[in-house]
């Protein structure tokens, strides 16, 4: 027992001289008086290590010439430890934005199980108060899942000021830090949202919630969830938004679910086929030789698997519309053709609906000019 004890304690002996031999104090302390704003962070952070006592002294001369850089950062991390939060605040609150962002992001990074950090940031919100959300310190909380700060950001969300882009800054903070338990919360904010830019904020946030992109990788557990509550939201969706689902489901790999996001949403638009059904009609002017016009009305119906959104079929319609249909006038009188092409800017529900379509767009043709007219109705549907 005697032996094991002296052999512990010789350890220690051993362990305590070669830090006091690594540790030189003195000459930290030296060369902190005598390096450059640029530099001094890094004594600082060497003594900090070794000999707290001695750097608690150094830090109000250290923080009042250092410039901000990848080694203020560690100095900064050095200084929190330390318990110099006031110093650090003021620090960060002085620099520009982009190396506030920096320093913030820094600390951030350095909060996940270490409580000093979130103590810290705690405090800086608490001593902060509104300033710490408009200069954007809630960067550093995407991982500090500490409960304090979760439930920081709990409140900010569900009091929110009436800055708008603070609240989505702090929304995507939220989702990536509250993780599967802000799911329920972006539902709730999609039901009361109606600006499309807002709510395309609030579709993103999924994604986030589910921490695509995330070091730490991405949470498949979380991923189902918000697969899911995105399917379920789409068809409430329109124009941005709607666009915005598709997005974000691929970036959470739900590459079926997003393929189908226009069937989804126009799912009472489906035909017995499974598909959309969109009213076309094309008109042919042909220009003849003999100075005479002839006009080629051609009605008939377009068909989609629902893979696309109806604000993009009056574009894909053309090229397919030429393959699946003959346009001949202008050849058979050797003449110039002119083809236009109209599209109905949403889906059928029946075919009356694009009879009815027909028929409005042939009333508008009506005076168009022609020696004469031809109207073919187009029995095979154009499949897009």
């Amino acid at each position: 027992m005697n032996v094991h004890i002296l052999v512990l304690i010789t350890g220690l002996f051993v362990s305590s001289s070669a830090m006091a031999e690594d540790c030189n104090a003195g000459e930290l302390r030296k060369a902190i008086t005598a390096a450059s704003p640029a530099r001094v962070a890094i004594p600082y952070s060497e003594l900090a290590e070794c000999s707290p006592n001695d750097a608690k002294r150094q830090s109000k001369n250290v923080f009042g010439r250092m410039i901000a850089g990848p080694e203020a950062n560690r100095a900064l991390l050095a200084a929190i430890e330390l318990g110099q939060d006031e110093l650090v605040m003021e620090w960060v609150g002085a620099l520009r934005s982009d190396e506030r962002s920096s320093a913030v992001k820094a600390i951030g990074l350095a909060c996940p199980g270490n409580d000093t950090t979130a103590r810290f940031l705690s405090q800086a919100h608490a001593t902060l108060g509104d300033t710490f959300w408009d200069d954007r310190w809630y960067r550093s909380l995407a991982t500090c899942r500490h409960p304090d700060i979760q439930d920081l950001l709990r409140t900010e969300i569900n009091e929110p000021s009436s800055n708008r882009g603070r609240f989505f800054g702090v929304l995507e903070v939220y989702s990536r830090n509250l993780g599967a338990e802000s799911i329920d919360k972006l539902l709730e904010l999609a039901g009361e949202i109606q600006d499309p830019e807002e709510l395309t904020y609030v579709v993103n946030a999924f994604a986030d919630a589910a921490q695509v992109g995330a070091l730490e990788g991405q949470d498949l557990t979380t991923t189902k969830a918000a697969v899911d509550a995105l399917v379920s939201l789409v068809p409430t969706l329109d124009g941005m938004p709607l666009e915005q689902s598709r997005t974000t489901l691929e970036s959470l790999g739900a590459l079926d679910e997003a393929a189908r996001v226009p069937a989804l949403r126009y799912a009472d638009l489906l035909w017995d086929d499974g598909r959309l059904h969109y009213s076309v009609v094309a008109v042919e002017t042909a220009r003849c030789k003999n100075g005479k016009v002839r006009l080629g009305v051609h009605t008939g119906s377009a068909i989609e698997k629902g893979v696309r959104f109806p604000n993009t079929i009056a574009a894909a319609a053309p090229e397919a519309i030429s393959f699946a249909w003959v346009f001949n006038l202008a050849e058979k009188c050797k003449g110039r053709q002119t083809l236009e092409y109209f599209v109905n800017t949403m889906p059928s529900a029946t075919p009356e609906e694009i009879k009815a379509f027909h028929a409005q767009t042939l009333a508008e043709l009506e005076n168009r000019a022609a020696t004469k007219r031809y109207d073919f109705a187009e029995e095979r549907e154009v499949p897009l």
